[in-house]
């Protein structure tokens, strides 16, 4: 059994928070490190060199890749982009271990391929919290893959490179010179736009204008409680919650830096302000911010898409059932109204529909379904719940309403579709359709959240039962069933 089945074995009986490639060519430096992470109750594994880097990371695929600088000697960049093109490690986190006598051009092509520069020597505490910070940054990337269905299995799009668009870098800085020169210094590196905001007053600077995607954060002379509290009001404050974050620190500040890396800053500079090294830095951190934006846009409109209907752009029933449950037990509506006049359940059918499909074909139904829809958005107000729950009918949950208010919307709705000529694409003449409505009222507090629907299911049937007569008295009209005594 060779190193990585041994390692394996005792990961298994013992969950770690993380398990950390050490790729380090000195046994000694692997061993001191071991300790340290070790003490982090990080799984390790260990390489000594490039291959065995290679095979450790296809064999136990590693959350993350501490790796000397001197690996690789003058290869260490093509070890990097072979870490990088092996499945499914494009995004692996790699923390570079270097000394402050790497020449510059090589920190600054190091500062553009890795995830962390960690400056030897480096306290226990401090290498910890960058670890931490970088596998946090990891699995939050992974959770939004999946939730957006990137990372789901079957689900998943074939990758396709995005050109990453100019970003936006907001450097908080202390008024006066240094700051104007950081400014210069690094509109002479970056394509993105760069603008400089007071760091004593950020707000209401940062909440205008275009969304940061990085902030960066010049604090020479501020206090470390100052410098938190800076930060838990960026992550506060909706316009920068999801920026990525760099601090830039004087030297020997580890101890701001622990508490700046603990408050969700991704990366901290304290040893040098080498303005190519810092573009280099703030680069890959807006392109790995504008990832995560992308793929919270995906999920957002993935769950939107999942209760909608794709045709007229109403909920569906996925979402009306359980709103309407929610309306029920007195957690969905318009507040007190709610609970004081009750709600109004609606179901509307439109009436002879097949007729129309008959007739213009499936292509005129669906026009007409969404001209209906455009009524109902425009009748019905902002907390009214409207949804297309089959293929010509509807759920309607008007919260706060009282039995005449319900009555007269549902009269108003029938009446101004019936008024309606309908344009089809096609046809020189407009059609007509009326809608018959079933309406019932519930009261709030009544309900319970569960799978069996309770109240809702009941007011349903009632809602049904009012269609149905609707319909048997000639249709294009509304029967209203009052709640019975019980």
């Amino acid at each position: 059994m060779d190193r990585w089945s041994q390692e394996k074995g005792k990961s298994e009986r013992h969950p770690m928070p993380g398990k950390i490639l050490i790729a380090e060519p000195l046994a000694t430096n692997r061993i001191l490190l071991k300790v340290k992470l070790a003490a982090g109750h990080f799984e390790v594994i260990q390489a000594s060199d490039a291959a065995e880097t290679l095979r450790a990371i296809r064999l136990e695929a590693p959350d993350l890749v501490l790796l000397n600088s001197g690996l690789a000697g003058n290869n260490l960049a093509t070890l990097i982009d072979a870490i990088r093109a092996l499945p499914g490690q494009a995004d692996l986190p790699i923390a570079a271990l270097i000394t402050e006598h790497l020449p510059e051009a090589a920190r600054r092509d190091l500062a553009g391929r890795v995830d962390a520069l960690l400056v030897r020597p480096t306290t226990d505490t401090l290498l910890l919290a960058r670890l931490r910070g970088l596998l946090v940054q990891r699995n939050t990337l992974r959770d939004l893959r999946l939730q957006s269905g990137g990372g789901a299995p079957g689900f998943a799009e074939p990758a396709v490179p995005r050109l990453q668009p100019p970003g936006h870098i907001a450097i908080l800085a202390p008024q006066g010179a240094p700051g104007q020169m950081l400014l210069r210094g690094l509109s002479r590196h970056l394509r993105h736009s760069l603008r400089l905001v007071d760091a004593a007053r950020p707000f209401p600077d940062l909440t205008s204008g275009p969304r940061p995607d990085v902030v960066l954060l010049y604090l020479p002379d501020m206090s470390d409680r100052a410098a938190r509290e800076l930060v838990a009001e960026l992550r506060a404050a909706r316009s920068t919650r999801h920026a990525a974050a760099l601090a830039l620190l004087d030297s020997g500040a580890e101890e701001t830096a622990l508490h700046l890396l603990e408050a969700r800053v991704e990366d901290v500079m304290m040893d040098r302000t080498d303005a190519r090294e810092l573009a280099a830095r703030c680069d890959r951190l807006l392109t790995q911010a504008q990832e995560l934006d992308h793929l919270r846009r995906q999920t957002r409109d993935g769950v939107r898409a999942s209760v909608t209907d794709p045709l007229t752009g109403l909920y569906n029933r996925r979402f009306a059932l359980p709103f309407l449950e929610r309306v029920c037990s007195g957690q969905e509506g318009a507040g007190t109204d709610t609970l004081e006049t009750g709600f109004a359940v609606m179901l509307a059918d439109l009436d002879f529909f097949k007729n129309i499909n008959d007739k213009y074909g499936h292509s005129g139904g669906d026009q007409v379904l969404r001209q209906v829809a455009d009524h109902f958005r425009a009748i019905l107000r902002d907390c009214d719940m409207v949804a297309r729950i089959g293929g010509e009918e509807f759920l309607l949950v008007c919260p706060g309403v009282t039995p005449d208010e319900a009555r007269q919307t549902a009269d108003r709705i029938c009446r101004e579709i019936a008024d309606t000529a309908i344009p089809l694409t096609g046809y020189s003449q407009p059609v007509h359709i009326t809608v018959s409505i079933g309406l019932v009222m519930g009261r709030a507090g009544r309900g319970e959240l569960s799978p069996t629907g309770g109240e809702a299911e009941r007011l349903l049937a009632r809602a049904d039962a009012a269609l149905y007569a609707s319909k048997a008295h000639g249709r294009n009209t509304v029967t209203y069933q009052p709640r019975s005594a019980a």
